[in-house]
């Protein structure tokens, strides 16, 4: 409202000014046709303020004439007439074309009075500007800008705005193209009366990189029937892969145009070093640098020599391996020596005597495997061995020693000679020794490659003749019953006695022990000789093992000892008889001893002989008056076998007992009965140690042991004797165990009469 009238706002037809001084006949006072569509009008003076939606705010003076009279043409000085057209200065108009327009109008006061025409000029412009571009019409390859020209023949070109992709809006007409790729470039102009041009669209292409193309052949050389090269290709710069040339082996370029899914190969299937050439031209026109791929194929082994020289050689020499390949060419080389370690290399140095076997093979780049081949390298370094078989000792027959050359590892032996004794020189390896005597060889060996061996020595022995036994002793009668049996020994063949080998021994029994021997004599103990002639035989070998005895004989007299338990001429009469028989060789001549106590035979001895000597066929019969005691010993001390026997008389009995050779002495003895009970009868037990130790000893009756008393001690000394007797004890049999040899008898008395019983030894 303002003052008495309304100013209302109509969407699409504009502002309408109603008077309404009369609200009951509200009139329409003026009008205004805004460009677009009205939202609301504000009034402040003589102004009207219209929001036009479209075209922002319209500022409409409203004046209050009478009447208005107006007209729109192309004139510039057209005056309108004086016909009243509305009472507001303003009428709306469309369709009118674009261009260059005016718009008169005069007004006429409430007096009818008419002013001067006013003209305004307009400018009508409803059609978008037009805007082109200069964009490419293919792939570039170099960056470039793309302008862009607005054209709008009315208003003129206000603005031109474009985006390059999905990038931000930018106002602008020069678009920079400067980043690879098939760019999509979106642009639109406005004009000055604001018409916006429809967003337009155009593709700006660019591919400043060359495509890229590679194979898929092997990096070195193969072994193959063929090989294969494929070729792939792309183009990061965006174009694509165009067109692939190709020069197959230098046979000249040719092209072909690619497609996708493509496939493009070589192969070649002969052995040699191919090429092809190849490049890719893309649809940008980008060239790729040429490239060359190889194929190289060989499928021959490589051929190794060797220079090892042909035949033995005497000092360290080199073996050089030689690999040819004429294709992929040799990658490496492997020998061993002797079936060891195979090794790589091509040079070996051979120092060690003997007929080496090198084996060696090459590889060569592409993987072919040679076969092994072998060479001999011979060398001999080293002066032959020789040996000999002589025998460390000496030999007793003729033998032939043998000269063995050994040359090791090396070429071999060609001639071994020898001297003996210093004689001249001999070819052969066979020396023979046959004469006696000690014999120097010297020899030597010469190898196949000129090696002369140091001369060495041996020995060599022979001894044919046997060696001599003499001076065998004793000889002739000897007495007592150890000797020493010894022999003189010689050698008169050159080895010596072997006094190891010297034995002797006695009635064709086992060789004597204990023997002291040397190179010259031979000398045994023998004891316990058994009296009568014994035979000696001596052996003995030399050093060469001939062999020689002899012998000789001897003979042994022996002294003999006799036992009796007990001696008694005081309560008896008691006389010891020693015989020699008849036809003995000689006389015996006795010792007797009682209780130890060796008695005197002078006075009971013969005259014209030595004391206690009795001749052949004669009895000496001594008798000690007074002597009482035991054991009794009668000895004949020049060998021979004697008669010996002890008589005992008492009242008017007369006992013999014969005296017991100190050969069937023992310690178990038995009688079958014992009587100290019967009236009349006194019995004992005699028991007589004539041995150097004491000796132990129980008595039994009928299996029991009599206990030990005074007069059965149960010990008796060496040299002693004991009388035990058991009062009323009367059984059997009676049983004397000693802990050795004695002597045992038991004496009986009945009733005056005298009997002496020596004790049975069980077999």
């Amino acid at each position: 409202m303002s003052g008495s009238y309304l100013y209302v706002s109509n969407l699409t037809v504009g502002m309408r000014i109603f008077d309404i001084a009369d609200p009951a006949s509200p009139r329409l006072a003026g009008a205004y046709d805004s460009p677009g569509t009205t939202d609301g009008v504000t009034v402040s003076g003589s102004y009207a303020y219209v929001a036009d939606r479209d075209t922002g705010l319209q500022v409409v003076r409203v004046v209050s004439p009478a009447n208005y009279s107006f007209v729109l043409d192309q004139n510039p000085g057209t005056v309108p007439d004086t016909v009243p057209e509305w009472n507001i200065p303003g009428s709306s108009y469309s369709g009118k074309a674009d261009g260059v327009w005016y718009f008169h109008v005069r007004a006429q006061d409430y007096l009818g009075n008419w002013g001067p025409a006013a003209h305004r000029r307009v400018q009508i412009d409803v059609t978008a500007p037009v805007t082109t571009n200069d964009a490419p019409a293919g792939w570039q390859t170099a960056d470039f800008t793309v302008t862009l020209a607005c054209a709008d023949p009315a208003s003129g070109c206000a603005s031109t705005s474009y985006r390059v992709d999905s990038g931000a809006w930018q106002a602008g007409t020069v678009v920079p193209i400067n980043t690879e790729g098939d760019h999509t470039i979106s642009y639109y102009s406005t004009d000055v009366a604001g018409n916006v041009e429809a967003t337009k669209t155009v593709h700006a292409k660019l591919d400043k990189t060359a495509p890229v193309t590679t194979d898929d052949a092997p990096a070195g050389w193969v072994n193959a029937a063929s090989v294969t090269v494929n070729l792939a290709w792309s183009d990061a710069g965006g174009s694509g892969c165009y067109m692939l040339w190709l020069n197959h082996e230098g046979e000249g370029w040719f092209g072909i145009v690619v497609t996708e899914g493509m496939r493009v190969y070589v192969t070649f299937d002969t052995e040699g070093d191919h090429t092809v050439q190849y490049y890719m031209v893309d649809i940008a026109g980008n060239t790729e640098a040429v490239k060359t791929a190889r194929a190289r194929i060989d499928r021959t082994a490589p051929v190794t020599t060797a220079d090892a020289p042909s035949g033995w050689q005497k000092e360290d020499f080199k073996v050089d391996l030689d690999c040819a390949d004429g294709l992929s060419g040799c990658a490496s080389t492997r020998y061993r020596i002797d079936a060891g370690d195979w090794q790589t290399g091509t040079g070996m140095t051979i120092s060690t005597d003997g007929d080496h076997v090198i084996d060696y093979y090459s590889t060569d780049s592409a993987g072919n495997v040679e076969a092994t081949r072998t060479v001999h390298a011979m060398l001999d370094k080293t002066a032959p061995v020789t040996t000999d078989d002589a025998p460390d000792g000496w030999m007793s027959s003729p033998f032939t020693v043998t000269l063995s050359c050994s040359d090791g590892a090396g070429s071999g032996c060609a001639d071994t000679r020898f001297s003996l004794d210093e004689g001249p020189e001999e070819r052969g390896g066979e020396v023979p020794i046959e004469t006696e005597g000690e014999h120097s060889i010297t020899y030597y060996s010469i190898d196949n490659v000129g090696h002369v061996e140091e001369t060495r020595k041996a020995s060599a022995r022979l001894d044919l003749t046997d060696p001599v036994v003499m001076n065998v002793a004793p000889a002739g009668p000897v007495s007592g019953a150890d000797h020493t049996i010894s022999a003189d020994l010689f050698d008169g063949g050159g080895s010596g006695i072997d006094a190891a080998s010297a034995t002797i021994s006695l009635d064709g029994g086992a060789p004597l022990t204990g023997c002291i021997r040397s190179e010259t004599s031979i000398s045994c103990p023998a004891s316990g000789l058994g009296a009568g002639g014994h035979a000696i035989t001596v052996s003995v070998s030399d050093n060469a093992g001939n062999a020689g005895s002899g012998g000789g004989t001897f003979t042994v007299i022996l002294a003999r000892d006799y036992y009796w338990t007990w001696y008694d001429n005081v309560y008896m009469k008691n006389w010891v008889l020693m015989g020699n028989p008849s036809g003995a060789p000689e006389s015996l001549v006795f010792d007797l001893s009682v209780g130890g106590q060796t008695q005197d035979l002078a006075p009971f001895s013969f005259t014209g002989f030595a004391t206690g000597e009795v001749p052949a066929g004669m009895t000496l019969t001594p008798r000690f008056r007074d002597l009482m005691g035991g054991p009794v010993k009668a000895t004949s001390s020049t060998g021979g076998t004697a008669i010996v026997s002890q008589r005992s008389l008492m009242g008017d009995s007369l006992e013999e007992v014969l005296g017991v050779d100190s050969g069937k002495l023992s310690s178990n003895f038995f009688w079958t009965w014992y009587d100290q009970q019967s009236p009349g009868y006194r019995n004992w037990v005699l028991i007589a140690n004539n041995g150097s130790i004491p000796v132990t000893y129980q008595v039994k009756v009928a299996g029991a042991v009599m206990p030990v008393s005074a007069a059965n001690p149960g010990i008796i000394p060496a040299g002693g004797r004991v009388t035990p007797t058991f009062p009323d004890k009367m059984d059997g049999p009676v049983e004397v165990t000693a802990s050795g040899p004695v002597m045992v008898s038991q004496r009986v008395t009945w009733n005056g009469y005298f009997n002496e019983v020596l004790g049975t030894v069980l077999e």
